[in-house]
């Protein structure tokens, strides 16, 4: 049997290898050879063989996967998988290159960056006057030599010279009459001179001669000129990008979570977001904005100096809250009834993408509905007034303006009342019909009964306690209006104000 596949298929890893600039590729060396079968299953992987015709047939089993069989690379590769799988806890990155870069035996992955750090970078060079060009401020050498030095000291700042012998330089070698059969089976070639592989403290030739010796005035003093530029950080791209107040507030709130999450990963937050992380979403959004509009007055206040005389936002008496979020201040700041925000509302500029989001929400809010028909699902909004429809709504093509004669704008005057009066003859009389309260029917008041009338502007145990004395009716023979006989005389009331109290039966 073949066996299913247990492999990712070669088209993706052939997609995810064009992902990043290090490639890396490897392969299994005899992987058939290399992985055993069950000593029982070695039965069916027998051969018989001989030198020659004259000796007898010997018997042989294979203990190994054999290649040419139909089951072995399911063998190999479940095999890989498996322990790919059990030594995941040891080897977690070679056993996830293992799971999803493996086809069959060959690797085929990459890397964005070398996980290797250099320490430190060390150059030889045979030349004991070459090293002292290095070692010295180009500005003393002539032209060509002081450019090259120049441009290597730049190049690798912070690389160590040392000086290696002629003898030991294998770059000399190809210059010595070698054959190139001569060079590849040469160690010094390939490999170095011998003391490379010593630690540096013990090799020979690490050391840069005695015999060099420097004046005390060969180093120059460098100055360093540094210049310093303040930039404006700017917004964040999704604030102009999001065209909807409520998506623009709980996207920056997700953010934040993530930030949160990624700075204290043992106390992350999961779930919902609460209204008190959109609240510091918008929070965030505001202070944003202003440090990008308002730096020079958020500076003023922080440092404590007063705004500028010519400022135009001398009149709003800004401050900075505990979150740095340019306020409002003003005389409302004494209304105890008003929240923190109505008192010192956040200062946002006028003209501004996330102020428009917000006067697009308020002038989106549904007011009414906007007709009785029940497949109309529009509702009457501020913005109707505003722009004659939905805020949302595709805008008009502007008219050219043309003369209209008299006739022809009175007609269409004329034309444009008649259709607002039957729309108003045929919808607002209906509107009339149903009623908002009394939809349930109860009895009339009757003479006698105790009832307690509402007094305006006073506590409901201020009110006056009488008793029916006179009864008015409507076109309906309802009770509408009753005369009350009460401590202070005689008060005539609508059944509005008046309050029945329960009898002794109904008690």
């Amino acid at each position: 049997m073949v066996g299913p596949r247990v492999q990712r298929d070669v088209y993706p890893i052939l997609l995810s290898f064009r992902t990043f600039q290090i490639a890396v590729c490897a392969d299994l060396e005899k992987m058939f050879r290399q992985i055993k079968i069950s000593s029982e299953d070695t039965n069916w992987q027998r051969i018989l063989w001989r030198d020659n015709p004259k000796e007898p047939v010997k018997e042989y089993r294979l203990t190994t996967v054999t290649y040419g069989t139909s089951c072995a690379p399911y063998l190999s590769t479940r095999t890989l998988t498996q322990l790919a799988l059990d030594e995941r806890e040891r080897y977690p990155l070679a056993s996830f290159a293992t799971l999803h870069h493996f086809y069959v035996d060959d690797l085929l992955s990459v890397l964005r960056e070398f996980p290797l750090s250099i320490h430190k970078t060390i150059e030889w060079t045979d030349s004991t006057i070459t090293l002292a060009w290095l070692n010295t401020e180009p500005y003393r050498w002539q032209p060509f030599v002081a450019n090259r030095v120049s441009k290597i000291q730049t190049t690798i700042p912070s690389v160590e010279w040392c000086h290696v012998s002629g003898i030991d330089n294998p770059a000399d070698l190809g210059t010595r009459g070698l054959l190139p059969s001569q060079l590849l089976a040469h160690d010094q070639w390939i490999q170095g001179p011998l003391w490379l592989n010593q630690p540096m403290n013990e090799m020979s030739s690490y050391k840069i001669p005695e015999t060099f010796s420097f004046p005390d005035n060969a180093l120059k003093e460098k100055k360093s000129v540094v210049t310093c530029v303040a930039k404006i950080v700017p917004l964040p791209e999704f604030i102009d990008r999001i065209s909807s107040f409520t998506k623009l507030v709980r996207v920056c709130a997700w953010i934040l979570r993530f930030i949160k999450n990624s700075r204290s990963p043992v106390s992350r937050t999961f779930g919902y977001l609460k209204s008190s992380k959109l609240h510091t979403a918008v929070v965030t959004i505001v202070r944003l904005i202003q440090q990008a509009e308002f730096p020079n007055e958020i500076k003023c206040l922080v440092q404590g100096n007063p705004l500028p005389k010519d400022n135009k936002l001398l009149p709003l008496n800004l401050f900075c809250d505990s979150e740095g979020v340019l306020r409002v201040g003003g005389r409302l700041s004494r209304n105890t009834r008003l929240s923190y925000d109505q008192k010192h509302p956040m200062l946002l500029p006028k003209n501004h993408e996330f102020t428009r989001k917000i006067e697009a929400g308020l002038n989106s809010r549904p007011l009414t509905e906007l007709s009785p028909d029940p497949s109309d699902f529009n509702a009457l909004t501020p913005a109707h007034f505003l722009v004659g429809g939905p805020i949302h709504q595709f805008p008009e093509p502007s008219q050219p303006s043309r003369s209209v004669a008299l006739s022809e704008r009175w007609n269409l005057i004329q034309r444009l009342r008649q259709y607002f009066w039957d729309r108003w003859s045929t919808e607002y009389l209906h509107r009339l019909q149903p009623r908002s309260k009394w939809w349930r029917t109860k009895p009339n008041l009757k003479l006698g009964d105790m009832v307690i009338v509402e007094k305006e502007q006073t506590a409901p145990l201020n009110w006056t306690l009488g008793r029916i004395n006179k009864l008015f009716f409507g076109p309906d023979q309802k009770v509408r209006v009753v005369s009350v006989n009460t401590k202070y005389g005689q008060l005539t009331r609508n059944v509005n104000k008046i309050y029945l109290l329960p009898n002794s039966q109904e008690i």
